[in-house]
């Protein structure tokens, strides 16, 4: 991207993050829609990074016709679809899906907890 465009390789490796995510993004809408899931639990990194809106939105359940509004001016976005986002959407069939306990877990034991064995 440096070489094509021109641009210093810090503006190069934001683009490329940023259109990965936006891929990404959009590959799991795809797949999820297509195998007849409506919506998805909002999921973040939960780290320092994550915006104070996308933290927010942690654990809620969203529908794929509807997103909530996630963007930087509060603009309906799903996971992945605003700059530099590294939340994801977690398939779920409906809103009783939803995080009971508003309070953090720890990723391991989350992991753990909804790894198939």
């Amino acid at each position: 991207i440096e070489h094509i465009t021109s641009v210093n390789r810090n503006k190069a490796k934001f683009w490329a993050t940023d259109q990965a995510g936006k891929f990404f993004g959009e590959v799991t809408k795809i797949r999820q829609t297509s195998a007849g899931i409506q919506g998805y639990i909002w999921r973040t990194v939960r780290d320092g990074r994550v915006r104070d809106e996308h933290a927010a939105l942690n654990g809620k359940y969203f529908t794929w016709k509807k997103p909530p509004p996630a963007g930087p001016k509060g603009e309906p976005a799903h996971p992945g679809e605003t700059y530099r986002c590294r939340c994801w959407a977690e398939p779920a069939f409906g809103p009783e899906y939803e995080d009971k306990n508003p309070e953090p877990e720890d990723p391991l034991t989350y992991m753990k907890r909804n790894t198939l064995e």
